[in-house]
């Protein structure tokens, strides 16, 4: 369908006539489209260039600043920086027995996100989730060492 255009008098008038059809004025000129250049950005951090995702080429990351561009694979909604689909949970079914981490986890180095681990991760269950509260406040209360804590961790989230 072609496009209509609206004279000064306030009539609307078919695309093919160059003139209205109740005041004969003559149809206004097109304004000119501009076209949006591109802007090359650069990185605070290490002057690389950024490009529109926020995706820096000197650091081979991303700036920190930027939102996460991954998506989950199930639901296609997007990730967070942790790797973590609020949307789905990482789980077609929807029951918490199933949930997992679905991305890749990332963390912030020298103004960039960097990937420390490679999803997908499983998610512990309630009871593992619990056992492993105790075990961090016990090493927030001094009862044991930041080194047995992650080892008793380890052992509970198997």
């Amino acid at each position: 369908m072609a496009k209509t255009w609206i004279c000064d008098c306030g009539r609307r008038n078919s695309a093919d006539r160059d003139t209205c059809v109740d005041c004969e004025r003559a149809r206004p000129d097109q304004p000119e489209r501009r076209v949006k250049a591109k802007v090359m950005r650069r990185c605070e951090v290490d002057d690389g260039t950024i490009d529109e995702r926020g995706y820096c080429s000197s650091a081979n990351a991303f700036v920190s600043w930027a939102w996460c561009p991954f998506v989950c694979p199930l639901c296609r909604h997007p990730l967070t920086w942790d790797g973590v689909c609020f949307a789905c949970f990482g789980c077609s079914t929807g029951k918490r027995e199933d949930w997992t981490i679905p991305g890749d986890r990332y963390e912030t180095q020298k103004g960039h996100w960097y990937m420390v681990e490679q999803g997908p991760f499983r998610v512990c269950t309630p009871e593992q989730n619990a056992e492993a509260v105790k075990i961090v406040m016990a090493v927030l209360e001094g009862k044991l060492t930041v080194e047995q804590g992650q080892e008793m961790i380890e052992l509970v989230v198997q």
